[in-house]
């Protein structure tokens, strides 16, 4: 897209982050300012997220049971949600969300420390995704 005087002007989204470029320097500062607010609220929301994967990684009964017997995807999702504040309204999708980057930061990466698996249900209806920790020899 193309502005005043030929000048380009856009707006670039990675993740939670936008940046603005182009334009006047006035009105690169405006959106820098106002981009900023939009970039200290979605810290808050990260700061709950990194708060959740370190009180799940802290939960030594918990994640013993993970190493030895596995545990349905939903019983990790419940386990993250726990230790999310209850002011978030979409507390479900964001723990869904976590799972495997709370995996990531306590067990390692996918497919490496840790995969998941297709079990049929308890209720014999369809099947259940349930995460395992990959054991290496010794």
């Amino acid at each position: 897209m193309s502005g005043k005087n030929g000048r380009s002007f856009g707006k670039v989204g990675i993740g939670p982050f936008s940046w603005f470029f182009g334009g006047s320097s006035a009105d690169q500062t405006e959106k820098q300012e106002g981009q900023a607010d939009v970039e200290n609220k979605q810290y808050g929301a990260d700061s709950d997220e990194v708060a959740a994967i370190k009180a799940f990684g802290s939960d030594l009964q918990f994640l013993e049971k993970l190493r030895n017997y596995g545990a349905p995807w939903g019983g990790v999702q419940e386990r993250l949600k726990e230790a999310l504040p209850e002011r978030l309204v979409d507390r479900d999708d964001i723990a869904y969300r976590l799972v495997p980057k709370a995996m990531n930061a306590v067990f390692g990466l996918r497919n490496t420390a840790w995969e998941t698996e297709r079990r049929p249900s308890k209720s014999g209806n369809g099947f259940t995704t349930w995460i395992v920790i990959i054991t290496t020899g010794a």
